[in-house]
């Protein structure tokens, strides 16, 4: 799972994915956990976002992300291409304009995970520099440089929930461990590029992150 966080946080900070505000857990006696302003809330078994008009099912096996955690490990990722100080300027210039909305993983220890989802939500600021998702992708892999990240065919357009999202398909080849791969769906909602990232090593764990997918609904 290291190697999957390294390819969480280099993805992230290429399509400037990651912020670390908000925090929430879900517990067995389904508790509701409220986020502050647009981050939404958690329901029983699913996420409700009135701001986005959006649901998603979280029936299963599925954890919400500890904040905090993430976002020192990721800061850890980065100190080993870069000082400490600049690393941790690095992550806080990307939470300028962008807020985490949902995270989550399929095991209660993030160690154990074998696939990951993110849903975030760009500034209307930085999404007023492009028009839909589908040019947002492709701007945003455009600034790719790390070798082992592959872009793996071209950008298509999905249906979620009723809306359209560009979507682009990535591939870590390491070398030392099995490819670790990453959809990225972008879309316009309310003059926000929202994004929703799946994380994941193969199609046993893919498929639980098509369920997700397919639980997102749209007003």
């Amino acid at each position: 799972m290291k190697k999957l966080l390294v390819i969480i946080s280099f993805v992230c900070f290429s399509f400037l994915l990651f912020s670390c505000k908000g925090s929430a857990n879900k517990t067995s006696d389904n508790s509701s956990y409220c986020y502050a302003d647009t981050y939404g809330y958690v329901g029983g078994e699913t996420y409700h976002n009135d701001y986005l008009g959006m649901t998603v099912d979280l029936k299963g096996d599925w954890f919400i992300a500890d904040y905090n955690k993430i976002f020192e490990q990721d800061i850890e990722t980065l100190s080993q291409f870069y000082d400490e100080e600049t690393a941790k300027k690095k992550v806080m210039s990307v939470m300028e304009h962008q807020v985490a909305l949902l995270q989550i993983f399929n095991n209660e220890k993030l160690a154990d995970a074998d696939c990951f989802f993110k849903l975030l939500m760009n500034s209307k600021q930085s999404s007023d520099l492009v028009q839909d998702g589908r040019q947002y992708l492709q701007e945003s892999i455009n600034k790719i440089t790390h070798p082992n990240i592959r872009i793996s065919g071209e950008i298509d357009t999905r249906n979620i929930g009723g809306k359209d999202f560009g979507h682009v398909r990535l591939e870590n080849n390491s070398g030392d461990h099995s490819k670790i791969f990453q959809d990225i769906y972008a879309g316009k909602i309310k003059d926000n590029i929202i994004l929703i990232q799946l994380t994941y090593q193969d199609d046993a764990a893919y498929s639980k992150l098509e369920k997700l997918i397919s639980g997102i609904k749209f007003e």
